[in-house]
Formats: C-alpha cells, sequence, structure tokens
C-alpha cells in the first residue's frame, strides 16, 4: 500500500463486486479519500443441491479444499453443524490468505495456503507433502481444473463440488439509465475488475463500448486485463498485487503520472 493513504482524494470509484463485497471496499475507497459508488457486476447464487451433497460426503476424505472465501461463507451458512466439527479430523487446504482467515475466523486452522492464491500454488504445496488418501474440494461452478486434473494424475480418489456460481445481477431500465448516464456525463473517474466474469458483465450492463471505456478501467491481474481486452475493453491501469489494496495503488500511480503531463 502506498504511504499516503489519502491519495485518491475526489476520486470517484465504481465498485463492481457483489453487494456483500462492496461493504469493505467501499470503507478502504473512503480511507483513501475516494468517492464509492456501488454497482454489482456479480450476485452470488448458491447452488443447494451442490452444498447439500458435498456435506454429506466431508465424513468420508482426508483432505478438504477450499479456494474461494465464498466457498468457506456458503458451507458456514448451509450446515446445521458447525464447520468446526465437520472439519475436525480433516486436512484443510486452502487458496490464498483471504480463504485462510475466513476459516480462522470461525476457528479453524487451514493445515495448507497456496501461496501465490492459485490452484497451480496449492499443487505446488501438495508436491512437497505426502500423497492425501482421498480429496474433497469446493468452489464455484466456473473454475480452473488444475487441481482436479494434478490429483487425477497422482491416482488420488478425487471430488469436485460447485457450490455456489455468480450471475448477472438484475437491474431495471431506470437503474440502468442512471449508471449510463453517470458514466456519459464523465462522473466516474474509475471503475475496478476483480474478475474476468466482472469484466463481462459490466460490458454487458454498460451495452456500449464507448460508453464503457470512458472511465479509467482498473483491472486486478493481466489474466483480468486480458478477458476484457479480448472482449473490448481498454484497461489502462493494472495492479502489480493481485488484491484490491494493490487496484487502488496502480490507480494513484496512474493519476500522479496524468496529473504531470
Amino acid at each position: 500500500m502506498l504511504a499516503d493513504e489519502q491519495n485518491l482524494s475526489g476520486c470517484r470509484v465504481l465498485m463492481t463486486r457483489t453487494a456483500e463485497q462492496n461493504i469493505p471496499l467501499a470503507n478502504m475507497l473512503v480511507q483513501r479519500g475516494a468517492i464509492p459508488i456501488a454497482f454489482p457486476c456479480l450476485e452470488k447464487e448458491v447452488l443447494s443441491d451442490g452444498v447439500t451433497d458435498g456435506l454429506h460426503k466431508i465424513e468420508n476424505v482426508s483432505d478438504i479444499i477450499l479456494t474461494s472465501v465464498n466457498s468457506v461463507h456458503v458451507l458456514a451458512e448451509s450446515s446445521r453443524q458447525a464447520l468446526q466439527v465437520l472439519f475436525e479430523t480433516k486436512r484443510i487446504a486452502v487458496v490464498g490468505e483471504k480463504t485462510a482467515r475466513s476459516l480462522q475466523a470461525l476457528q479453524i486452522e487451514p493445515a495448507i495456503i497456496a501461496a501465490p492464491a492459485s490452484q497451480q500454488g496449492l499443487v505446488d504445496a501438495y508436491r512437497a507433502l505426502p500423497v492425501p488418501a482421498s480429496v474433497l474440494m469446493f468452489r464455484a461452478e466456473e473454475g480452473a481444473d488444475t487441481l482436479q486434473q494434478y490429483f487425477l494424475e497422482q491416482q488420488v480418489p478425487f471430488e469436485l463440488v460447485k457450490v455456489y456460481r455468480m450471475r448477472l445481477p438484475e437491474y431495471t431500465d431506470v437503474q440502468l439509465k442512471q449508471v449510463r448516464g453517470s458514466l456519459a456525463r464523465d462522473e466516474v473517474d474509475a471503475v475496478l475488475l476483480g474478475s474476468p466474469k466482472t469484466a463481462e458483465h459490466y460490458l454487458h450492463l454498460m451495452a456500449n463500448i464507448s460508453l464503457a471505456n470512458r472511465p479509467i478501467l482498473v483491472a486486478i491481474s493481466q489474466q483480468v486485463a486480458c478477458t476484457a481486452r479480448d472482449i473490448g475493453l481498454n484497461v489502462r491501469v493494472i495492479a502489480e498485487e493481485t488484491s484490491f489494496h494493490g487496484m487502488l495503488d496502480a490507480l494513484q500511480i496512474y493519476l500522479n503520472l496524468e496529473a504531470q503531463r
């Protein structure tokens, strides 16, 4: 993070995460002096059948993998029994520190934390450990198959359970007209794109590539930037660190450079 947190004073930033995720992000923006504008481009839908099926399978495996904070929240909210009890005798592996912290908040300490925060990072961690007896992985409907391929190659019994999907939120014509009007009047300075799906939904909701490209588009990673550019979005800023703090740091550096021109 940049040393001066009041470094985005007056910058109007469109937040495109889910409504729940936008709350802490808004606080982060306010701390930096920015003006947050909530426009969720993602909405979490719980896949109840998958959750129920997966919860019943926990007792039969040695290792449980959780790939995101959303997976943790879905299981915690859906289980009749505390996850701390369900996971008591299992080796828990997670992708990233954020997922680890969400478990620690439930008094569950993961044994394996992927660094970097990716499925490949978790594969690398498992390579240094004895082969597990069996694995159950919880994730979103869409996602990489890196871990699944690795365990199949190792001939480890593996089950993938999809517990949620990210869908396009529903907006009224009036709501969309208001947001599109804000972009057309240059009342939005920057848009934060935190995932490939977010970029796709943002463009769909704007329904006009020129309008979508009016603000400064900030991508959380090279992967997101590539997806966004492939569909015509003009990403001008890419975070060096794959985090929302990293996005805001990168945005500030960009604005500083623009101001010097």
